[in-house]
């Protein structure tokens, strides 16, 4: 089993449980995502970590 450290929490987590930003590629839970998921940028950009996320909606 995989172990990776996720970059907002600090907590190590299995593949199955962590994510990776298609943007910077940092590595993340799921549950440490703390973005509006009604919002029209997740909807769109589901890929992106929460630091991208909130970057890039505030590049529009």
């Amino acid at each position: 089993m995989d172990k990776r450290t996720c970059f907002v929490c600090s907590k190590s987590g299995t593949t199955e449980e962590l994510s990776a930003c298609m943007n910077c590629y940092n590595i993340y839970h799921l549950n440490c995502h703390k973005i509006d998921e009604q919002s029209e940028a997740y909807r769109q950009r589901d890929d992106l970590c929460p630091v991208c996320l909130i970057s890039d909606e505030q590049d529009k």
